[in-house]
């Protein structure tokens, strides 16, 4: 018994040892290789975290070091607050952090103009436009503005020789935004006529959907054509307010018609919120047999493949499985599709 009750203490002494020793060995590669290509995401916003929480805030040379430490790792955003603060705590440092964040600057601006030449290539001149003002509006004196200012040309004579002026309508992005443009107009009728004009985007971006395969592209065109049409419903003259719900009503049918994927998590929040708005009992059980089979296929594609597109695979067949489970009405179908959520979020935890 003697022995036995030594040979446990021995044994929990050990683990508790090796524990130690695992978590030193965890915490000094953290410390050690804090290059993003060594480390996940994830593993480098946990060292982040407890840096700041061992840091000075009121140092300045403590917000440096960590400034460099985040842009070194691609966190970004928190560079540039941490470089900003150490600046604005001791101005001496500029020099130290000004490089960077002058090079944060200049990756921003680069990548706005590379986006914003993809939605031009893409076809996507709306898009293509905003990212382009940005540049010429927050950065004018960038090296970019010029090209900007040549190709925001190119794109309204595109628009203009398509006779889809229309297509270039702002959408604000929020009723802050829609007050904004709205209070630039002068007369009821220029009010009119912006909303007149959001139903032709709608119309116009709709009458892009034409491959049925293209489940990317056909989605990103009617959830476009769908915010248009929800801007277009704050007009104060109730014929274009008719048209617009009509119009959104049939986007909404349209868009599951296309069988659209819930790509990311957003995505299926909003398809979600569609769903939901559909009266039609025996169209949403039909919809939701689909996203079953949707999310079947992609869960099989998920096996035998890279990590990364394991994981794009699966999150897809979770969401598809996550919309079906919300909207079956028979019990049976819930229990599965709810068995398949489940699993493939297990198979997601074990990839991250």
């Amino acid at each position: 018994m003697k022995s036995y009750k030594l040979n446990r203490s021995i044994s929990i002494y050990l683990t508790v040892v090796i524990s130690i020793l695992l978590f030193y060995n965890s915490w000094v590669a953290c410390e050690t290789y804090t290059d993003k290509k060594d480390l996940s995401p994830e593993k480098i916003y946990y060292l982040y975290l407890n840096k700041i929480k061992e840091m000075d805030r009121k140092s300045a040379e403590d917000n440096l070091k960590i400034g460099k430490f985040c842009y070194k790792n691609g966190m970004i955003r928190e560079a540039e607050g941490h470089l900003q603060e150490a600046i604005r705590i001791n101005p001496k440092l500029i020099d130290k952090a000004q490089d960077i964040l002058d090079e944060i600057k200049e990756n921003r601006i680069r990548q706005l103009y590379e986006e914003a030449f993809s939605n031009y290539s893409a076809d996507n001149l709306y898009k293509a436009k905003k990212n382009l003002e940005t540049i010429t509006s927050q950065y004018p004196d960038s090296k970019y503005t010029i090209d900007a200012k040549r190709l925001i040309q190119k794109i309204i004579s595109t628009a203009s020789r398509r006779n889809e002026e229309a297509i270039l309508t702002p959408i604000p992005d929020n009723s802050f935004e829609l007050q904004e443009i709205l209070s630039s107009f002068k007369e009821p009728e220029e009010k009119d006529k912006y909303f007149s004009d959001l139903l032709k985007k709608s119309k116009i971006l709709t009458g892009k959907v034409l491959d049925k395969n293209d489940y990317q592209k056909n989605q990103d065109y009617i959830l476009e054509a769908l915010k248009t049409l929800e801007v277009a419903l704050n007009s104060d003259n109730e014929e274009i307010k008719k048209e617009a719900e009509k119009k959104r009503k049939d986007l909404i049918k349209k868009l599951f018609d296309n069988y659209c994927l819930p790509f990311t998590a957003s995505k299926r929040d909003t398809f979600w919120s569609y769903l939901s708005q559909i009266q039609s009992e025996e169209y949403i059980e039909k919809i939701s047999k689909e996203y079953i089979n949707l999310g079947t296929k992609y869960a099989e594609k998920a096996e035998g493949i890279s990590k990364n597109k394991k994981i794009e695979q699966l999150q897809v067949a979770f969401n598809c499985f996550y919309l079906s489970y919300s909207f079956f009405e028979a019990q049976e179908n819930r229990i599965e599709a709810f068995k398949k959520m489940k699993l493939a979020q297990r198979k997601l935890r074990k990839l991250r």
